[in-house]
C-alpha cells in the first residue's frame, strides 16, 4: 500500500487536495490567509505549503505573499489567465474597471486592447503590471470616488464595471484612459448618439467628480453633436473651471483654443 504521502503529478496527497479544491472553487488569486482559514493550518505551514507549490511549477508568485495557478498542460510555467477581469477583481480590489475596458465591455468602440484599465483604491507600487500574460494598467482613486459601477458576470464571478455613464466621465477627467485622446472622442461621440446617453446621470457623476475640465470635455462635444441638449451644454458651461485646459493632458500645448470652454483641442479630429 502506498503511502498517503505518494506524489501523484509532484503532489503529495495534501497538496492536490489543495490544487483541487482551490480550482474548483473557482480561486484565482491564493495567499496564506485562504489556506488558514480552509485547512486550520498555521501561517509558517500555510506559507511554506505555498513555496513547495510554487518550486513544484503549480503555482506562479505576482507578489510577495500571493500566487495564482499555473497552466496544467504548460511546457513553461505560464499562469492561467482565461479570465483576466476575474483577476482584476481579485488582484486589486477593492477596485472596478474603467476606460477603454469598459468602453469596449459596453460596445462604444470596436478598438481591441491588450490590457485591463483597473481602478483601485489599494495601494499600488507600479501604474503597471503583467500577470499571467496580462497586462494591467492601474489608476490610483478614493474609496469614495468608487461609484457609477454594475456588476457585470463572468465564470461566474461578479465583475465591478463602470457603466456606460461612468466609463465616459473617467475618460473624459483622463483622456488616454480611453486608449488615446483620439479614440476617447470617438468613444464619447458614439455614447452622445446612442440611446442610452443620460445626460442627467452624466451631469451627476461630473459633478461627485469634481473636476472642471470634464464638464469643459463634456460641453465642448455636447454641444457639436447633441446641440439639441441645450440644457445639459448650459449646465456643462456653468460649471468650468478656470483657466484653459487642453483636451488631451498628455498632448502638445498646441492646438485651436475655444474661449466659450476654455479648452484647447490639442487633437487631430477634423471637423466635429
Amino acid at each position: 500500500m502506498k503511502n498517503q504521502e505518494a506524489t501523484l503529478g509532484g503532489l503529495s496527497a495534501q497538496e492536490r487536495q489543495i490544487v483541487g479544491g482551490l480550482r474548483r472553487d473557482g480561486f484565482t488569486v491564493i495567499d496564506n490567509q485562504i489556506l488558514i482559514q480552509r485547512y486550520e493550518v498555521s501561517r509558517n505551514t500555510a506559507n511554506q505549503m505555498l513555496i513547495r507549490l510554487e518550486k513544484k511549477g503549480w503555482l506562479q508568485r505576482v507578489e510577495r505573499g500571493r500566487y495564482i495557478f499555473v497552466e496544467l498542460t504548460a511546457a513553461k510555467p505560464n499562469p492561467i489567465a482565461e479570465d483576466a477581469l476575474v483577476l482584476a477583481m481579485d488582484l486589486f480590489s477593492p477596485c472596478y474597471l474603467s476606460g477603454w475596458t469598459a468602453a469596449e465591455h459596453w460596445g462604444l468602440t470596436e478598438q481591441i486592447f491588450n490590457s485591463i484599465l483597473v481602478y483601485s483604491s489599494a495601494y499600488q507600487r507600479t501604474s503597471e503590471k503583467k500577470v499571467g500574460g496580462i497586462n494591467f494598467v492601474l489608476r490610483r482613486v478614493k474609496d469614495n470616488e468608487i461609484f457609477g459601477t454594475k456588476i457585470v458576470w463572468s465564470s461566474n464571478r461578479k465583475i465591478v464595471m463602470a457603466d456606460k455613464h461612468r466609463a465616459i466621465i473617467d475618460i473624459l477627467n483622463r483622456p488616454v484612459d480611453g486608449g488615446s485622446a483620439v479614440v476617447a472622442f470617438e468613444i464619447c461621440k458614439e455614447y452622445f448618439v446612442s440611446p442610452d446617453a443620460d445626460f442627467q446621470t452624466l451631469l451627476r457623476y461630473a459633478e461627485r467628480l469634481g473636476n472642471g475640465a470634464v464638464f469643459k470635455r463634456l460641453g465642448l462635444i455636447a454641444e457639436n453633436i447633441v446641440p439639441s441638449q441645450k440644457e445639459f451644454i448650459d449646465t456643462c458651461l456653468q460649471n468650468i473651471s478656470k483657466g484653459i485646459s487642453l483636451f488631451d493632458p498628455s498632448g502638445p500645448k498646441k492646438g485651436q483654443i475655444s474661449s466659450k470652454w476654455n479648452l484647447r483641442m490639442n487633437i487631430a479630429i477634423g471637423k466635429i
